[in-house]
């Protein structure tokens, strides 16, 4: 199904893609520990992929979507890459995905590969494919390329790998990690409560100095209202459905529905342009008017809710 084909590209890409409070919060309840223990201080960026509940949703079994992963990693190079340098098999080897990243002078990533390894088939994989090893204590640092990006990776243990922009990072989270909640911004913790834990995926982003400028350069009545966004969040969610969640966290009530009316406008632009095109699929036209949006007293929220069915008429028109 093209549709499923799309969807397992997005969230495969996105996960490789990614280059003062220590609670428990409420992120996807993944394999080796809470998903918190796994990532930088400060983070401004933050994905989790629970790969093994996703994998085992009714709707990726009866939908193809394990096929349709298998053959997106061969067509895109940079996940290729990567899995080719760890011999990893998405659909079956890995459980959970924890990647994390600060921007600044010195930009910091960090991704945990959590699952059930086969530490020596790994390590063989990475030798192969890396530019040097290292050493570094008891750990054997591999350092490759991907898109002309240096990553440094480690295989901490049979059920952990852990690859960082550096050699230092990727054996201090090997034998640290998952042991202490990380530090993180005051924003970053407020908008992660608003997540259950029973999500496959979710994301977090700091709205930063950096992205309010670029946001300062939307038209004059969209950038007065986006001016306030402190993060925005995406979740989705497969059971025998695939719902999908998207929040601007603005802190206060006025800005987030100043926000959802932008969105709301936007909504009704698309309708309008949909119904004047014979040639589109019908399909389209049932996702849009399946997306819900609306507002609370901190954010503004675009909720959309797709069935099996719903998604194989996507994927009939798309063929």
């Amino acid at each position: 199904m093209r549709t499923l084909r799309t969807m397992a590209l997005a969230l495969v890409a996105l996960a490789l893609a990614i280059p003062a409070v220590a609670a428990p919060v409420p992120l996807p309840k993944v394999a080796g520990g809470d998903a918190d223990k796994w990532l930088l201080d400060d983070a401004e960026v933050i994905l989790v992929v629970n790969a093994k509940q996703m994998m085992g949703s009714d709707l990726m079994k009866k939908g193809g979507g394990a096929a349709a992963i298998k053959d997106m990693v061969k067509s895109v190079e940079q996940v290729k890459e990567v899995v080719d340098a760890t011999g990893l098999d998405v659909t079956k080897d890995i459980d959970s995905l924890v990647a994390s990243a600060t921007s600044g002078k010195e930009p910091k990533t960090l991704m945990v590969v959590k699952g059930n390894f086969d530490v020596e088939k790994i390590q063989g994989a990475l030798k192969k494919k890396a530019e040097k090893v290292h050493a570094e204590g008891k750990q054997s640092i591999y350092q490759f390329k991907t898109q002309n990006n240096a990553v440094f990776a480690t295989v901490a243990d049979k059920n952990t790998i852990v690859l960082g922009h550096s050699k230092d990072l990727a054996a201090d989270r090997a034998v640290k990690g998952g042991k202490k909640a990380a530090k993180m911004h005051k924003d970053m913790a407020k908008a992660l409560k608003g997540f259950t834990g029973k999500e496959s995926m979710v994301l977090v982003m700091l709205v930063t100095e950096e992205m309010q400028k670029q946001l300062a350069q939307l038209p004059p009545q969209v950038a007065a209202h986006v001016k306030k966004l402190t993060t925005l969040t995406a979740s989705l969610s497969m059971t025998d459905a695939l719902t999908v969640s998207i929040s601007g966290v603005t802190g206060e009530a006025k800005s987030a529905k100043q926000i959802a009316t932008q969105l709301d406008a936007l909504k009704a632009v698309g309708a309008a342009l949909l119904a004047n095109q014979e040639d589109l699929p019908s399909g389209l036209t049932d996702v849009l008017n399946a997306i819900k949006i609306d507002s609370t007293k901190e954010a503004a929220t675009i909720n959309l809710k797709l069935t099996k069915d719903q998604l194989e008429k996507l994927g009939k028109a798309g063929n």
